[in-house]
């Protein structure tokens, strides 16, 4: 060995790194016949040391890498194969050393095997390698994450098994602006239940306190070979308990502010390195982008949770508009995700067919309009159409050509037919103020007719040829009557005087006069929820609005087998209850609802159901003033009546009326006692 040693010596001058002669001796033993000066510089253990005690080298490796390098030696012993390695051992000057070692195998002259071989200190080879690592592995754990304590762990935790680090902590201001909090932390195994670990994550500390303070403070990276040393680190004794020796604290950045510290513990030295630094620096700022990215986002979504409105993104391309982002609160709004709005032609599909026309018109391909404002019906899942206000703008790119169209969506269904119901409302005021003039000038002319008809009765003789003429005019006239009453009443100025009525009593009466007549097959059904209601009105034209509810339900059926179903209860309306129609406030009322399972109206039939002599009904069959006279008498009595209805499924009459808030007579509306002259005309006189 001694010509080999002296030529591996003259070889070992000119050679960077440690190179080395490993023997397994004929007993097995292991033995380094031969190390060259270097082995100190490279290992931290002199030739003589490893020469003398193979074991005080093996000393120095890394304990989580001593079995896989015992395992690869063995490997190349058995096979008589070359030796290839890479390990941390633990340098007494330097820390922790990454080493890449190969050998060769050769006979020995005394027998047994001699590998010949080298190592190199690849520290900063290795280093690099892994910080580009790092840097990957914290790019793609924050690409996946949404929220920091979600990834505060796996970025921790791919940082510190990189650096060889025991653990560490990722540090944010709080709402406060004036504190940082620690949170989220990654520890080794042997550091799970450590003191120091539990500091670190209840720890809290303000600008210039402890290493995140300090560094929070400066804005720059401090690191602390000795923290057993330094009186300003908070946590010197519990991380002194656990071994741990060093620390390290980096900025996180946003835009140039540190919004943030990462901090890490070490039980080696940790030295000062551009590389490091420049590692951090990244980092930070990557920390810094997702802090600030989440937190923006989270300030999104409690935009979005408290704006009822939608807010949506859409790319534009050169056919159409596609949408890219949509806030969750779609969902709520149309019944559909997001996920699904981001498919196809969705929001064309489910455009109204009457709007689709106007609204593809005013949305040009290219799409270049600058600001607009649309209002259409969109159908939900459940098959319901909303109104739409559409607001948009539009962005452009830095070249200035259009790219992208944000806008929202507000639902504003209520408002569109509360506008309906008002117009409604004038048209039927400007009706009655006509008709009701018509009428008072057609009564007076009636008058004339009727009195002077009667005269001449009172002056002819029974059996003259003229008297059936004057009796057949005598009772036209008073059919003429009859229907300007009831033009009055739809235009409120035939004013009766008002008493306490029992409304469920004249429900009950009459529906025992309309029971009889009602075709096979159909059914009535009444109902009152709860005690009977108190109410002051005119109790003819309360029988009346009863009738024909009631009676418009039936002809609705037009003979075929239905429902119709009476039912009366006593409502409390709150503010938005009594906003659905300009005529309810809130207050306490009596609602009389009359539904059916007939034919159901159209929204143009719905538009007109309460103007005076329009039907549905073929010519010559009915006067079309039903509902305009019962619409007249509600609202002459303060109240409001509803409607709703939908094609083959039916219709439903909602009447409001102030109920009677002062006690009632003697035993009292809400105990059933009817109230009126027991001779009342059941089919009410108007």
């Amino acid at each position: 060995m001694g010509a080999t040693n002296q030529f591996m010596a003259s070889v070992a001058a000119t050679v960077p790194g440690a190179l080395f002669a490993f023997q397994v001796r004929p007993d097995g033993a292991w033995c380094f016949p031969y190390a060259s000066p270097k082995l100190e510089e490279v290992v931290g253990v002199s030739p003589e040391v490893a020469q003398r005690d193979v074991n005080a080298a093996f000393a120095r490796v890394h304990e989580a890498d001593l079995p896989r390098l015992l395992e690869t030696i063995r490997v190349a012993v058995a096979g008589t194969a070359p030796w290839e390695a890479m390990f941390r051992v633990n340098h007494p000057r330097k820390g922790l050393v990454w080493i890449e070692g190969r050998s060769e195998p050769v006979s020995a002259d005394e027998g047994g095997r001699v590998w010949h071989g080298f190592m190199f200190d690849v520290t900063s080879r290795r280093s690099s390698e892994q910080r580009r690592a790092t840097e990957h592995a914290v790019t793609r754990v924050l690409a996946q994450g949404r929220m920091l304590s979600e990834v505060a762990g796996e970025v921790l935790h791919a940082i510190c098994e990189a650096e060889g680090w025991a653990l560490g902590g990722i540090w944010v201001a709080d709402d406060s602006g004036q504190t940082l909090r620690c949170a989220g932390t990654w520890a080794a195994p042997a550091y799970a239940e450590s003191e120091v670990l539990a500091q670190t994550r209840d720890l809290a500390v303000g600008l210039g306190e402890g290493l995140p303070g300090r560094v929070w403070a400066t804005g720059d990276a401090l690191i602390l070979p000795d923290i057993a040393g330094n009186a300003g680190y908070l946590r010197a004794r519990t991380a002194a308990a656990a071994g741990l020796r060093s620390a390290a604290g980096f900025p996180i950045r946003d835009r140039g502010r540190v919004i943030g510290v990462l901090d890490c513990l070490s039980a080696h030295p940790i030295e000062p390195s551009r590389e490091l630094r420049e590692t951090f620096l990244v980092v930070g700022s990557l920390l810094g982008q997702f802090i600030a990215r989440t937190a923006a986002q989270e300030e999104l979504h409690r935009f979005v949770a408290l704006n009822p409105s939608v807010l949506y993104a859409l790319r534009i391309t050169p056919t159409k508009l596609r949408f890219f982002w949509v806030s969750e609160n779609l969902e709520a709004m149309t019944g559909y995700s997001p996920a699904e709005a981001a498919h196809g032609n969705w929001w064309l599909d489910h455009l109204h067919p009457e709007d689709r026309e106007r609204v593809l018109a005013a949305n040009p391909k290219p799409y270049t309009m600058e600001h607009q404002v649309l209002e259409f019906r969109f159908r939900r899942r459940d098959g319901k159409y909303l109104w739409l206000r559409d607001e948009k703008r539009l962005l452009r790119d830095s070249h200035g050509q259009p790219s992208v169209v944000i806008g929202a969506w507000s639902d504003v269904t209520e408002r569109v037919q509360l506008e309906a119901q008002l117009r409604q409302a004038q048209k039927m005021e400007a009706i009655g103020l006509l008709s009701g003039g018509i009428a008072h000038d057609f009564n007076n002319l009636l008058g004339a007719i009727l009195g002077n008809a009667r005269l001449a009765t009172m002056d002819l003789d029974p059996a003259h040829p003229a008297a059936e003429c004057l009796e057949e005019i005598l009772r036209a006239g008073q059919r003429a009557a009859s229907l300007v009453r009831q033009i009055l009443a739809f235009a409120r100025q035939d004013r009766r005087e008002r008493h306490p009525v029992d409304l469920w009593h004249l429900v009950e009466e009459s529906v025992r006069l309309l029971r009889p007549s009602l075709s096979p097959g159909v059914e009535l059904r009444i109902a009152l929820v709860g005690e009977r209601p108190r109410l002051t009105a005119d109790e003819t034209q309360m029988q009346q609005v009863v009738l024909n509810l009631i009676t418009n339900a039936v002809q609705a059926l037009r003979g075929a087998p239905g429902v119709i179903r009476v039912e009366m209860a006593a409502v409390d309306l709150e503010g938005e209850e009594a906003s659905v129609h300009p005529d309810l406030r809130p207050g306490r009322f009596v609602r009389l609802r009359v539904s059916d399972t007939g034919e159901g109206m159209d929204e143009s039939t719905l538009e007109r159901v309460f103007e005076p002599f329009f039907t549905t009904k073929p010519q010559g069959q009915g006067t079309g003033l039903g509902l305009s006279v019962v619409h007249g008498i509600v609202k002459a009595h303060q109240g409001a009546i509803l409607v709703s209805s939908r094609l083959r499924v039916g219709s439903t009459f909602d009447v409001y009326l102030p109920e009677t808030v002062s006690e009632s007579p003697a035993g009292g509306v809400g105990k059933g006692i009817e109230f009126g002259r027991p001779d009342a005309d059941p089919r009410g006189r108007g």
